[in-house]
């Protein structure tokens, strides 16, 4: 009786342990820790970088030099209130069919992407809405060239955020 009791009590354990560890959020990578505390500084000193809404906290910070082929980057990090964190990159350019956005996800903060949508709207915000409303099908598999941009860009946020100190 005592082995099967031992047994139960050591599986009881293991389990126990397995679901508070599958429970628990992501924790940031190493490459990204620093900077997710420096653009947290950055956009809460400055006015509209920072934005509250009942589903979390998002801080931005646009890129003084995107990639060649778009006008306009910036980075979004976001705070779930459920726990969880993300960061993304946007990248915006004019076409002729209105402004394109390039959303490059690393929902893992892991300094890598994971996920990347693709969407052109009259505007910015049309745009930003037709991914959010419908990521599915905007949902874009992720490209060398995507990962470049991403790697690039997170060196010039850490510059820039760096020279900000």
């Amino acid at each position: 009786m005592s082995r099967i009791r031992k047994t139960v009590v050591v599986v009881s354990a293991l389990t126990f342990s397995l679901l508070a560890s599958a429970q628990q959020s992501p924790q940031t990578s190493p490459k990204l820790r620093g900077v997710v505390e420096s653009m947290k500084a950055y956009a809460g000193s400055k006015q509209g970088l920072m934005t509250r809404t009942p589903q979390g906290t998002f801080y931005f910070k646009w890129i003084q030099s995107p990639p060649p082929e778009f006008e306009k980057a910036y980075f979004k990090l976001g705070e779930l209130n459920k726990g969880t964190r993300f960061l993304s990159l946007n990248l915006i350019r004019k076409t002729s069919a209105g402004v394109e956005l390039v959303v490059l996800n690393d929902v893992d903060m892991n300094a890598n992407i994971e996920e990347a949508y693709k969407a052109t709207g009259r505007t910015l915000q049309d745009a930003d809405r037709a991914i959010m409303m419908s990521s599915d099908k905007l949902k874009i598999s992720v490209t060398a060239e995507m990962i470049n941009h991403w790697v690039a860009m997170l060196d010039e946020l850490k510059w820039e955020l760096k020279a900000k100190e």
